[in-house]
């Protein structure tokens, strides 16, 4: 009979924890979630080093 109990238990903190990390991924990769935040961050970044390249490649290369 404890043996059941404890597995019951187990059972129902396993579940418990399985609810908490769908809602955190729901939060994390929802529409203006932390996801996307990153994502725009990373396009952001992204733009500046390639921006940085092109002026960089105009400002050394020979005029012609």
């Amino acid at each position: 009979m404890l043996r059941k109990s404890k597995a019951q238990g187990i059972l129902e903190y396993t579940i418990m924890l399985a609810a908490v990390v769908a809602i955190i991924m729901a939060v994390m990769l929802g529409k203006g979630g932390v996801g996307s935040k990153i994502a725009s961050s990373y396009n952001a970044m992204g733009s500046a080093v390639n921006n940085t390249t092109n002026d960089l490649t105009n400002t050394l290369s020979p005029s012609t």
